[in-house]
């Protein structure tokens, strides 16, 4: 009788434990998406609204790096070995490059030195594009792990 007790007490335990870095990631990816459309709705000058967007990207960085940190744990505790974590972390290196890449690319199209094309009203391309990519890739890995998550 005491065995069964301890079986279902320790089973409960581990339950617990595998749900903690769901319930982590969901909280983080909540987060996130709850700033989506909302950011910098205030500021009225470009220079005011770079700088908002800059404390956006700082944010949307933790919130991403609070997720995939929970997503990889919920991997680790799901799988026998490390293998989906490590495959993981492969594809966010590759990723992670993209980002860069891509939000390069996007800012020598429209972000000129200091200076914005002529009448330009829109906040840095470059943040702009690091905040939305990052926010997508939140957005494909809560579909894709769905199941894990």
């Amino acid at each position: 009788m005491v065995l069964l007790v301890l079986l279902v007490l320790g089973g409960s335990l581990v339950s617990r434990a595998q749900s903690r870095p769901r319930e982590e990631a969901h909280i983080a990816f909540d987060a996130e998406m709850a700033h989506e459309g909302n950011d910098c709705p205030d500021q009225l000058t470009l220079a005011d609204r770079n700088d908002c967007l800059g404390n956006v990207r700082v944010e949307t960085y933790k919130n991403f790096d609070a997720f995939f940190a929970a997503l990889r744990e919920a991997l680790i505790d799901e799988s026998p070995n490390d293998a989906n974590a490590l495959a993981l972390d492969a594809t966010e290196r590759a990723w992670e490059k993209y980002r860069v890449e891509m939000c390069d690319a996007v800012s020598n199209v429209y972000d000129v030195g200091t200076i914005k094309h002529p009448g330009s009203t829109q906040p840095n391309a470059r943040i702009r594009c690091l905040i939305r990519l990052t926010r997508s890739r939140m957005q494909d890995l809560m579909r894709l792990y769905a199941p894990s998550l």
